[in-house]
């Protein structure tokens, strides 16, 4: 889902307020991938699917970068059972989905040149703010 100015208005419309919540922060809901305005959680649920499990704070630079920039999330799973790494039989034998031309792939599924690019890119832990190369 894309934060046009439609989704801007629905957000907007359904706007709360909840303890717990930073002003002035942003979320990502981990469940639908909407970026959401601290202004815009009703209750400290995601106004688009309802859920107070997966909500993430974003990193303090996406709020005062005024470049193009997005936050890409990498998706880590065991092909067997969906998990990072498989809890059940502890299998590392794991698939890695990315996106570096626009569109989520597995990261198998590149060339070299992709998959170095995947390699050098610099991670931000939005919890912490360390940064990671």
């Amino acid at each position: 889902m894309y934060n046009t100015p439609e989704d801007k208005q629905i957000l907007y419309s359904r706007g709360g307020s909840f303890l717990d919540i930073i002003d002035g922060r942003k979320y990502k809901c981990r469940r639908c991938w909407v970026i959401i305005s601290s202004e815009h959680l009703e209750g400290g649920k995601c106004p688009v699917c309802g859920t107070d499990q997966d909500l993430v704070l974003m990193c303090e630079r996406d709020h005062t970068c005024t470049c193009l920039s997005e936050v890409n999330v990498g998706l880590v799973y065991c092909p067997d059972c969906g998990e990072a790494i498989c809890p059940g039989c502890g299998s590392h034998d794991v698939a890695q989905i990315s996106r570096v031309t626009g569109y989520l792939q597995e990261v198998s599924g590149y060339n070299r040149a992709k998959q170095q690019e995947v390699k050098d890119r610099t991670r931000y832990n939005a919890l912490t703010g360390a940064i990671s190369h």
